[in-house]
């Protein structure tokens, strides 16, 4: 009986003992495929690392020559106008290009405060000091739209010396001309930037950067009375017209010109200047509702080809039966609405306005533009 015991204790033992084998084999085999698996995703991510760095540098490649090539055409509009020998030590009304702009300095001018944007806010300053207005024209020379930055783009050194931007507290302005800091500018048109320095009394030299390029004036050369534009660019006036009821987009959104007129409302609070008016009609075919809530922030006005404010919802909110477009928050399927544009108006008169139809935010959309003449 003992030997059948241990012959079954034997057997059982040897069982036990092979499914401990076949235990450890199969961790085995799982952990090596693990390691296979481990193995292979780790390739798959080095090769997938590798084509995505290739593809960067072969983009980086093909934006470099691009570049380059963009260089290589922009130069053959040197002849339009004269750029400046010397654009480290440029004079006012001299000008520098850059990759899609030309860049002027108008005029530089002093004032004992800070003038805000909004005409009905100044900050005061210390009786020792005074406030630098660099006063600078743009045109975009490409044939796209391209969009402006001068709050990156400008500096100012005083005696060698860097001088605080204004423009980084609020928007600063001057003689009805505002700062923008950042902006669309579509092709053959210009703006103007304004730049505000707080500086002590009795400064020698200042020295007005664009990236690398800069103006150097003295203080004789400051101007003490009232900016008027006078552009350095001879940019042609469109030769465009656009009629009333004219199709500027047909589609899913159908946008009609109906009338433009300057006018002078009586509920704008901070200023008493006239505006110029664009109606449009505008129909939604599609199925969906259309999106209207930020659409005016991209809407662009010209007068004269020069920049105008943004457009404005400080103004009446229906004219003649014509909502202002920052009122309208969406479209609904199958619905239209009457909406208008408006732009405050400074400076010179103008005979020709434009108002870019933009329904874009982030990115651009263009479905047409208006171009009204004056008599």
């Amino acid at each position: 009986m003992n030997n059948r015991g241990s012959s079954v204790f034997e057997i059982i033992g040897s069982i036990i003992g092979a499914v401990l084998v076949l235990f450890l084999i199969a961790i085995f085999i799982n952990n090596a495929e693990e390691k296979e698996e481990e193995s292979t995703l780790e390739e798959r991510f080095q090769a997938a690392n590798e084509a995505y760095y290739a593809s960067q540098n072969e983009n980086s490649s093909n934006q470099m020559y691009a570049s380059q090539s963009l260089e290589d055409d922009t130069n053959n509009t040197d002849n339009l106008y004269t750029i400046a020998s010397d654009t480290a030590n440029m004079s006012k009304r001299q000008i520098c290009k850059d990759s899609n702009f030309y860049v002027a300095l108008l005029d530089v001018r002093s004032l004992g405060y800070v003038q805000s944007a909004l005409d009905y806010y100044t900050e005061e300053i210390e009786s020792d000091e005074e406030v630098l207005y660099a006063i600078y024209e743009i045109y975009n020379y490409d044939d796209e739209v391209h969009s402006f930055d001068d709050y990156y783009s400008f500096s100012a050194y005083v005696d060698s010396v860097l001088a605080g931007d204004e423009g980084s507290n609020f928007l600063v302005g001057i003689d009805g001309y505002c700062q923008y800091q950042k902006y669309e500018l579509d092709p053959g048109k210009t703006s103007i930037v304004i730049e505000a320095y707080k500086v002590n009394k009795g400064w020698d030299e200042i020295k007005l950067f664009f990236r690398d390029n800069a103006w150097v004036l003295h203080s004789e050369d400051v101007n003490k009375d009232s900016f008027i534009y006078d552009s350095v660019f001879s940019v042609p006036l469109s030769s465009e017209t656009s009629s009333q009821g004219e199709i500027i987009s047909s589609g899913s959104c159908e946008v009609i010109f109906d009338d433009f007129e300057i006018v002078n409302p009586e509920n704008t609070y901070y200023n008493e200047n006239d505006y110029a008016v664009f109606k449009f009609t505008v129909t939604n075919n599609d199925s969906e509702s259309i999106d209207y809530s930020l659409i005016g922030y991209n809407m662009r006005g010209y007068a004269n080809q020069r920049l105008l404010d943004g457009a404005d919802y400080i103004f009446d909110d229906n004219l003649n039966g014509y909502i202002n477009i920052f009122n309208v928050d969406e479209i609904k399927p199958g619905m239209t609405v009457k909406l208008y544009v408006a732009y405050e108006l400074t400076g010179n008169k103008a005979n020709q306005y434009e108002c870019v139809y933009d329904t874009g935010y982030i990115y651009n959309d263009v479905l047409g533009n208006v171009v009204v003449n004056i008599e």
